[in-house]
């Protein structure tokens, strides 16, 4: 298990890294995609109600 999850976390660090190089307060000028994973609003929304979390707009870095 603990492998599974330490894959995981190496396979979201190296997202987060590409998408916003691990800046997560960043937001992309054009799309206005925001955070570490650059998130558009809708998208975010609709993810953390699947997830039970937060809705806020932006997301807190614990939220992302």
């Amino acid at each position: 298990m603990a492998d599974s999850v330490d894959q995981i976390n190496e396979f979201m660090a190296a997202i987060r890294q590409k998408e916003s190089g691990g800046n997560y307060t960043v937001v992309n000028k054009d799309s206005g995609a925001y955070g570490a994973y650059q998130f558009m609003k809708g998208t975010f929304v609709t993810a953390a109600k699947l997830a039970g979390v937060s809705t806020a707009w932006p997301p807190s870095k614990e939220a992302q």
